[in-house]
This record gives structure tokens, C-alpha cells and sequence, in this order.
């Protein structure tokens, strides 16, 4: 059985040991250990990287109650090797699971609510509580928090016997029967954990929430402790550096002035929408007035447009068609493709612009589709748009 330093010495970043088993598996080989300081993923807490010699370890488990290590070369059995803890990592994960404990203990104290559910990746920590709480109140949990992280507090884990364990403050009960670890920060929470925690609050440095969801009858809370702490704040002061900068405002002035500048967009987005109808109505009169008359009566539209959004272009052939007697023919060039819609008066009945569109988006290496009333489609060769257009007025002529 592999002796779990990391229980008894969770500040130790390296230790010696002796390879008991090595087999290879689908990513490597996956070695045991003598002994290990090395956290196995468990708890809700991912596990600790690291080197075993100048090899690195990806991933360690626990299968059985048996330790394994993941590593990309085999190791003898017997063999003495120096193994490194990747520090950083452990450290702020230690930071990241302690803090879970204590905002736990926190919205308890505060406001009798239950932890349900924890989750701590590389990149990610939150915990759900069973109470729908606002964010003011998670804000007080979070001051209380932050109080006991300054009163550098002790944390001890230990087994306590049956008779010691139902004496203590526990905030939830065991999973297990046997063998129960318990982690107690003296003044501020008690609860049974196998994790790896620090020897007193301080090493926390801080803890801050950045958000609150409702999930499940309850809250989400995102958080940040330690070093992810530090990191979200130097990326929210850099954020709020450049935006007082880029709005020439103070940092209390930032919400105000883009509130005011969000104000303005919506008033422009209007007056915008106002004058490209106006200039659509004139550029259909245009077009109309521009068309080709069909013996049988009907007005033939066309035209190939250039850095326009296609959402227009097809607004623009649907408002024409709304007329009698008009057959729209429209082509939209962009970078390296081509765009085609082609459409009819609901009165023009003989006329299906899905079989007249069929050879024209071919000729494109394209595809599409539609209907007698109105057809589109995209390809390539955006080059011979026009070409294509006129082949499809040609047959509309008969010539």
C-alpha cells in the first residue's frame, strides 16, 4: 500500500521513492510508488503534475485503494527515483478547494444553505447551493470569508476515533463509515474531506465571486481564490485601464458612459434604418425605371451588387416583386463566391424562377433553390455573375 504523503505534508514539493509497479496502458505506462505526495484526482480535486526522475507525470489515481501514477516511459521495479511536484499547480488547487470549504461554511453559518454540488477544473470553480440567494448576500459570505483568510486560522486534518468524531461541529456527515478524514479551520468550518488543504487560511490570500446563477431551485456561485485571484484582478484592471483610456472617463464614470453611449447607438441604428429604406425606395424607383419590358407586358429587373449585406439584396427583390408584372434578376459579388436570387409577381403564374435559376447557379458551381415564386442560392466565380444574369434574361426574351 502506497504511504500518502500528501495527507500528513501537503506543502512538500519533492520526495524520494521506490518503484513498486510499472505496466503499460493506453497512454504509457502507470507506475506505484513506495510512497507518494502526489494528490490522486478525488474529491471533487483534480490531481497533481509533476516529474517522477525527468519524466512527467499527466495524471494521477486511485483504483482499488492502489495509487497510480501516469508516465510516458517505464520505470524497473525497485528503482529509486526523486519525484517533483508541479508547486503552482497544487498550490492553487489547494488554494481553489479550501476556499470551497470555507464559502460553504459561510452560507451555512449565514443563511442555513446546503452545498449540492462542487466543481473545480484547471480553469473553472464553482459550488451550488440549494437556496436562492442575491448576490448581496453571497457578497457577505464572501467578507466573512475573507475575514477568517486574514485571521491566518489553522486548518487540521485528521481520523478522529468514533467516540471523538460524534463530538465534533460536523457541517455534513461522512459518505463513509471508516477510516473518516476530517478538516477542521479552527473557528469556521469542520467537515469530513479527503483533499489536500494548508496548514492555516493565509495561504488562501484572498477569495473573491465573480457571479451568481439560479440553477436548480438554488445558486450557482463562480469564484476565484489565491493565485486565480490575483490573475482575474490584474485582467479586470488592465480591462478597466484601457476602457478609462479609450472613453477618456474615470473608473467610476466607465458604466455611465457607455450606458450613454449604448443610448446613442440605438438612436443612430434608427436614423441608419430610416435613411436605407429611403435609399432603397430610390434605388427600386431606379431600377424600375432602368428595367426591360417583356412583350408579354411583364419588367424585367437586373443588377449585380458589390459589397452589400445579401439580407438587403433579398429584401430589395421581395419589395419589387410586391408589385405586379416584375421579374427580378439580382447577383451579389463578395471576396471569392457568388450570390443569386432570382424572383416573380405572385401574377406572373407561368413563370418559375426555380427552373430559370437551376442552369444559372450550375454555370456557378453553386447550389440552391426555391420555389416558382422566388429562388437563391450561393457558388463560386463570382467573376461571371453577370454573364450568368444576362444568359437568364436572354432566355426570358427568347433570344
Amino acid at each position: 500500500m502506497t504511504e500518502q504523503l500528501y495527507l500528513e505534508h501537503p506543502l512538500m514539493t519533492a520526495f524520494e521513492a521506490t518503484v513498486t509497479s510499472c505496466r503499460p496502458n493506453e497512454d504509457g505506462f502507470i507506475l506505484e510508488l513506495n510512497q507518494t505526495a502526489f494528490y490522486p484526482e478525488g474529491g471533487g480535486q483534480p490531481s497533481d503534475q509533476g516529474h517522477i526522475d525527468d519524466t512527467q507525470v499527466t495524471y494521477v489515481f486511485k483504483e482499488e485503494g492502489r495509487i497510480y501514477h501516469q508516465v510516458d516511459k517505464a520505470f524497473e521495479t525497485g528503482q529509486r527515483v526523486q519525484c517533483k511536484l508541479d508547486w503552482p499547480r497544487r498550490k492553487e488547487l489547494m488554494q481553489q478547494h479550501t476556499g470551497q470549504h470555507m464559502l460553504s461554511a459561510a452560507v451555512w453559518k449565514l443563511y442555513q444553505a446546503k452545498t449540492v454540488g462542487f466543481h473545480l477544473t484547471e480553469d473553472n470553480l464553482t459550488v451550488d447551493f440549494d437556496k436562492e440567494l442575491s448576490y448581496e448576500e453571497i457578497l457577505k459570505a464572501e467578507s466573512m470569508v475573507n475575514d477568517w483568510i486574514q485571521s491566518d486560522l489553522e486548518i487540521v486534518c485528521a481520523f478522529p476515533d468514533d467516540e471523538t468524531l460524534n463530538t465534533l461541529p460536523l457541517r455534513k456527515r461522512p459518505k463513509v463509515a471508516h477510516n473518516i478524514r476530517i478538516v477542521e479551520i479552527k473557528g469556521a468550518d469542520c467537515t469530513p474531506c479527503g483533499g489536500t488543504h494548508p496548514p492555516t487560511t493565509a495561504l488562501l490570500g484572498l477569495l473573491k465571486v465573480k457571479r451568481i446563477d439560479r440553477y436548480k431551485g438554488g445558486i450557482r456561485t463562480q469564484f476565484v481564490v489565491g493565485t486565480r485571484a490575483q490573475q482575474d484582478y490584474h485582467f479586470k484592471n488592465d480591462l478597466a485601464n484601457d476602457l478609462v483610456a479609450l472613453l477618456k472617463v474615470q473608473p467610476e464614470e466607465i458604466t455611465s458612459k457607455i450606458e450613454k453611449l449604448l443610448e446613442e447607438n440605438k438612436t443612430y441604428s434608427k436614423n441608419i434604418k430610416v435613411l436605407q429604406s429611403e435609399m432603397a425606395s430610390i434605388e427600386a424607383e431606379a431600377l424600375v425605371n432602368e428595367a426591360v419590358e417583356h412583350s408579354n407586358g411583364y419588367k424585367i429587373i437586373r443588377k449585380v451588387f458589390e459589397n452589400r449585406d445579401f439580407s438587403e439584396v433579398r429584401q430589395m427583390a421581395s419589395t419589387l416583386c410586391e408589385k405586379d408584372g416584375m421579374v427580378v434578376l439580382f447577383g451579389l459579388k463578395e471576396d471569392n463566391a457568388s450570390r443569386l436570387i432570382y424572383a416573380r409577381s405572385k401574377d406572373l403564374d407561368p413563370l418559375s424562377m426555380k427552373t430559370l435559376f437551376a442552369p444559372a447557379i450550375e454555370k456557378l458551381e453553386g447550389r440552391g433553390g426555391g420555389s416558382p415564386v422566388t429562388a437563391q442560392g450561393g457558388g463560386k466565380k463570382p467573376e461571371c455573375l453577370a454573364e450568368v444574369i444576362d444568359a437568364s434574361m436572354d432566355e426570358l426574351l427568347g433570344i
